[in-house]
C-alpha cells in the first residue's frame, strides 16, 4: 500500500490504522503477514479492541526474544494419537 500524500506517513502500522479506523473498536480479528505485523501494530490493536492475528520475523525491531525460543511440542498424527519417529 502506498499513499502519494506527502502529509500522510506510509508506515505499515499508521496506514493499517488509517484503513481500518470504521471496524476499530467492535472486536474483529486482524489477519497479517510478516510485513505488516509488529509490536507497535499489536500495542494499538490491542488498545482497539481488534485482535491481531499472523507470522512474525524474529529480527523484527521491538519483538521479544523469549517469544522465539525453540519449543519441542509432542509429535502427533492429524487423528490425533502419538506416533513414533
Amino acid at each position: 500500500m502506498y499513499c502519494a500524500d506527502k502529509r500522510m506517513s506510509n508506515k505499515p502500522v499508521d496506514v493499517t490504522m488509517r484503513l481500518l479506523q470504521p471496524f476499530l473498536d467492535e472486536g474483529y480479528r486482524l489477519y497479517v503477514d510478516n510485513y505488516y505485523c509488529c509490536p507497535d501494530l499489536w500495542n494499538q490493536m490491542q488498545g482497539r479492541n481488534t485482535m491481531l492475528v499472523g507470522t512474525c520475523r524474529k529480527n523484527r525491531v521491538g519483538m521479544l526474544a523469549d517469544l522465539f525460543q525453540n519449543r519441542q511440542r509432542p509429535r502427533t498424527s492429524t487423528s490425533g494419537g502419538r506416533v513414533s519417529w
